[in-house]
C-alpha cells in the first residue's frame, strides 16, 4: 500500500506464477475499490469488454493451443470483495497467458491480475517412518520417491491375491470391495489377526501417504482390490482358489460371487510353492493377459532355482527376485532364467497405533513394488499399455546391478522413475531435424562465445523483433547461418521400441550430454574420442552409445501446442540413464540438472525449416529426398554399395540425408555419401553408398526445380527407374528427376 492508505492505480500483471505449469486456465482478477464491480455478472461484462477492446497487437499474439481464436473468459466465483476467479475457455501456454492477462489489465478499473497457482504437497512425505523406508529412496532402492512428481498411480486398480486383509488406518482408505474365495463371501478382511501378509503387500503398494503417520507407499493413489485365497492369519492356499481369484479380478463371473466392479489392470501374487505351473492357473493367467492385466509374482525365498516355484514359473508373468540395501541378491531370493526383474526385498510396516514398526523381508515385498510401478506406468501413459509392453519397459528401464549378482535375478533393479518416464514417452510423434530449444522466459539454448563454449546457456539476440523460432535473429536463414542456437535432434532406438534422441549442436556437431558418468550438474557439449566418425557422438556403434547413456535424451510429457502463431512441441527434456534428471532453467542464463520438476523445466521445440524459400536443402540440415509420395532410402545402414531406392515414408532411419559441402551424406552414418557406382561418369550408373571422399563424382547441386545434378558431369541428373532405384541419367524435364525435400 502507499503511504496514504490506497493502492497504486496502475494495473499490474503478476507474471510470477506463469512458470509453475506448462499451461494455465484459471486466473485471479482484482478490481479497484470503488470500481463498482460488485457481482460476478458485472465482472463478466467488464472482462468481455476488456478482451474485445484490447489493442490489436495483443489480440494477434494470443493464439491458444489448438484454437486460433482468442480465449473467452468465464467468472467462476467471487473470491473476495472486488476479486474474482476467472477461467479461460481453453488452456493457455505461459506466453499466451501473459498476453491474455495484459488484455484484461487494459481495463483501468483492474488493480491486478495473476495466475491462480496450484500448491502441491511437498515431494518428501511426512509419514512417521518414511526415513526408514530406504527401498523408496536409498542408493540401491527403486527410486519411487522421484517418480511421484510424474504420477502417483491414480485411476489404476491392483488386485492382491493373498491372505485376508487386516483393518489398518494406514491402508483402509486405499481399499475397494473385494472377495473371500475361502469362505465364499464378500468380506476379505481378517479382523482377529494383528497383521497379515496381504496387509503388508497391499500397504507396500498403496498405503495412505503424507498423513503424518505410518509409512509411505510406492503408488499412493492406486486402489487395491483384496482377494482372499488363504484362511486365517497365515496359511497356504489352493491352486483352485487362485484360478478363481485371477479370473474374478479381471471381471469374469465366478459362481455366486458378485462381479468385480473394479477390474484390475495389475494382479499381484506374493505366494508360491514348489510345484510345476498348474494348467488351470496358466489358463487363468493367459485370460488375465487378454483382459489387459499384467500378473506380477514373487520368485520365492528358498534360495533355489525359481523354475521350481509356482506360480512364478508360469508363462506370461513377471517374476520378481530380491536385492538387499547394497544391490546384491538377497540371501533368500530365488534365482535363475525365469526371474525377470529384481526389487528391494525389505520394507517396514507400522503398528495400528503407530507406536512402532516391523522390519519385514522377502520377495513377497519385491513383487508389490513392481506391481505398484506397473500401475504408475499405466496411469502416466497416454494410451493403455499391454502386459507385454509393461514387461518390456520395466526391463529396459531397470537399473544395472552395482556388481554382477552371484546368481541371475533378472534384467536389473526396478527403477520407478525411469519406468514411468519410458511409459510417458510412448506415443508422441518422432522428432527428426533441426530445432530451437526455447525457454519459458523467451531465451534460447545456445553455444555462447561465438560458438566456442563447451557448456551451453540460455540467451537471445536483441537486434530485431523477437520470435521464438529465430531467437531474435529475424529469420530462419540468419539463424541457420549463425548456428549457435540450432540443435539437431536425431531419433535413436534404445533396443525395445523406445525412442531416445541424440541432440547435436549445429556449430560443431558435438553432442549435448550429461557428463561425469551421468552425474554432472550441467549439460555440456562433448564427443568421445573412441571413433573418428561422430555419427554416434564418437562411439563406433549405436549400441555402444546406448549402453553409455550419457548422450541419450527423452521427451517429458510432450504435446503439440501453438502460441504467438507458432506451432511447437512443448516438452521437458530429461536423461534417464546412468542417472535420472531433468534439464532445468532456474533463471538467468544458466542451465542445470535436477531430480524433480522445477519452475523452468518445460521448453518449446521450434523446428527450423530444413529447406530455403526455393525448396533447396540448407547446408548441414537433415532432409528426406522425396519422389512423389515416397521417400528415397537405404535398406541397410553402415554398409557400402547399398543402392538408393524408393520406399514408403514410414521411418526416418535410412531415409534422411545431410546436404553439406555439395555432398549428400547418409544422416545415420555420415561417413557414407551417395555417389555413382565405382565413381562411373557414364549415364545409367546406379547411385549407391560409398565412403565420403574428395571424389568429384560425389558432388551434387540442386536446382529450384528439384533436380539433383552431378557436378562432375553436369549433364547427368539423379533419376528413378520403374522399380524405384536411383540412377545417373541425362538431365531432362521428366517427373522422375524432380525431387522434393519435405515429407509428403
Amino acid at each position: 500500500m502507499l503511504a496514504g492508505g490506497t493502492y497504486a492505480q496502475t494495473p499490474v500483471v503478476h507474471t510470477s506464477g506463469l512458470e509453475s505449469a506448462p499451461t494455465h486456465q484459471r486466473f485471479i482478477v482484482q478490481y479497484k475499490d470503488g470500481a463498482g464491480v460488485t457481482t460476478p455478472a458485472v465482472a463478466q461484462q467488464r472482462l468481455a469488454a476488456a478482451l474485445a477492446s484490447a489493442p490489436a497487437t495483443l489480440q494477434s499474439d494470443v493464439i491458444v493451443p489448438g484454437n486460433p481464436s482468442t480465449a473467452a473468459p468465464t467468472v467462476l466465483r467471487e473470491m473476495a470483495p472486488g476479486g474474482y476467479v476467472v477461467t479461460s475457455s481453453t488452456a493457455l501456454t505461459p506466453f499466451a497467458a501473459e498476453q491474455w492477462m495484459q488484455k484484461i489489465a487494459a481495463d483501468p478499473q483492474v488493480r491486478f491480475v495473476q495466475v491462480d497457482v496450484v500448491a502441491y504437497p511437498k515431494a518428501q512425505p511426512n509419514d512417521r517412518y518414511y526415513p526408514q523406508q530406504e527401498h523408496l529412496f536409498g542408493a540401491q532402492g527403486m527410486r519411487g520417491d522421484r517418480a511421484w512428481s510424474m504420477t502417483r498411480g491414480a485411476g489404476v486398480v491392483v488386485a492382491i491375491i493373498d491372505s485376508g486383509i487386516t483393518p489398518h488406518p494406514d491402508l483402509d482408505a486405499a481399499l475397494l470391495p473385494g472377495y473371500d474365495f475361502v469362505n465364499l463371501d464378500a468380506d476379505p478382511t481378517v479382523k482377529e489377526c494383528a497383521g497379515t501378509h496381504a496387509t503388508y503387500v497391499a500397504g507396500t503398494i498403496a498405503a495412505v501417504t503424507n498423513n503424518a503417520r505410518g509409512v509411505a507407499s510406492v503408488a499412493p493413489d492406486t486402489r487395491i482390490v483384496p482377494i482372499q485365497v488363504a484362511p486365517g492369519c497365515a496359511h497356504g492356499s489352493y491352486a483352485s482358489d487362485k484360478v478363481s481369484a485371477i479370473r474374478w479380478a479381471v471381471g469374469q463371473e465366478i459362481g455366486n460371487a458378485p462381479i468385480n466392479a473394479n477390474p484390475a489392470e495389475v494382479i499381484n501374487i506374493s505366494r508360491g510353492g514348489e510345484y510345476e505351473c498348474p494348467v488351470a492357473v496358466q489358463e487363468a493367467i493367459d485370460h488375465a493377459n487378454t483382459k489387459g492385466a499384467v500378473v506380477v509374482i514373487s520368485a520365492g525365498n528358498e534360495s533355489i532355482s525359481a523354475d521350481r516355484i509356482g506360480p512364478g514359473n508360469c508363462r506370461n508373468v513377471l517374476s520378481v527376485g530380491a536385492v538387499d540395501a547394497q544391490g546384491r541378491r538377497s540371501y533368500f531370493s530365488n534365482f535363475g532364467p525365469t526371474v525377470d526383474l529384481a526389487a528391494p526385498g525389505q520394507i517396514v510396516w507400522p503398528s495400528a497405533d503407530d507406536r512402532t514398526y516391523e522390519d519385514l523381508q522377502g520377495t513377497s515385498f519385491s513383487a508389490p513394488m513392481v506391481s505398484a510401478v506397473a500401475a504408475m506406468m499405466q496411469s502416466a501413459a497416454s494410451k493403455t499399455l499391454t502386459p507385454a509392453r509393461i514387461e518390456t519397459l520395466l526391463k529396459e528401464s531397470a537399473r544395472p546391478f552395482p556388481s554382477t549378482p552371484d546368481k541371475p535375478i533378472g534384467a536389473g533393479i526396478l527403477d520407478a522413475t525411469a519406468a514411468v518416464s519410458y511409459a510417458m514417452h510412448e506415443t508422441y510423434e518422432t522428432l527428426n531435424g533441426a530445432y530451437v530449444i526455447h525457454s519459458v522466459d523467451k531465451k534460447c539454448l545456445m553455444v555462447g562465445n561465438e560458438g566456442n563454449d563447451t557448456v551451453p546457456s540460455f540467451d537471445r539476440w536483441w537486434n530485431t523483433t523477437y520470435a521464438a523460432n529465430n531467437c531474435g535473429l529475424g529469420d530462419a536463414a540468419t539463424l541457420m547461418a549463425n548456428k549457435q542456437a540450432v540443435w539437431h535432434f536425431t531419433p535413436i532406438e534404445t533396443g525395445v521400441g523406445m525412442t531416445a534422441y541424440v541432440i547435436r549442436s549445429a556449430v560443431n556437431q558435438k553432442c549435448l550430454i550429461r557428463g561425469s558418468n551421468g552425474y554432472a550438474e550441467q549439460a555440456e557439449l562433448f564427443s568421445w574420442p573412441v571413433h573418428a566418425d561422430k555419427t554416434w557422438c564418437g562411439f563406433p556403434t549405436r549400441e555402444a552409445l546406448v549402453a553409455n547413456g550419457q548422450a541419450l535424451w527423452f521427451l517429458d510429457k510432450p504435446s503439440k501446442q501453438t502460441s504467438f502463431g507458432l506451432t511447437h512441441t512443448h516438452t521437458g527434456l530429461k536423461t534417464v540413464r546412468p542417472s535420472f534428471a531433468y534439464l532445468l532453467k532456474p533463471g538467468g542464463w544458466e542451465q542445470r540438472f535436477g531430480d524433480a520438476r522445477g519452475t523452468w523445466d518445460y521448453f518449446e521445440l521450434h523446428e527450423v525449416s530444413a529447406v530455403d524459400a526455393n525448396g533447396i536443402p540448407r547446408q548441414g540440415m537433415q532432409v528426406p529426398i522425396v519422389m512423389g509420395t515416397r521417400c528415397m532410402g537405404l535398406d541397410a545402414i553402415g554398409d557400402l554399395s547399398i543402392p538408393l531406392r524408393e520406399q514408403e515414408c514410414t521411418t526416418p532411419v535410412g531415409q534422411r540425408f545431410v546436404y553439406k559441402e555439395d555432398r549428400l551424406h547418409v544422416a545415420d552414418d555420415q561417413r557414407l555419401c551417395l555417389g555413382p557406382w565405382n565413381s562411373q561418369t557414364a549415364a545409367g550408373t546406379l547411385i549407391l553408398t560409398a565412403w565420403c571422399t574428395l571424389d568429384a563424382t560425389q558432388r551434387w547441386s540442386i536446382d529450384a526445380e528439384g533436380r539433383i545434378r552431378n557436378r562432375h558431369v553436369p549433364s547427368l541428373c539423379m533419376s528413378t527407374d520403374n522399380d524405384g532405384y536411383a540412377y545417373n541419367l541425362v538431365c531432362d524435364q521428366a517427373p522422375r528427376q524432380r525431387f522434393k525435400f519435405k515429407l509428403p
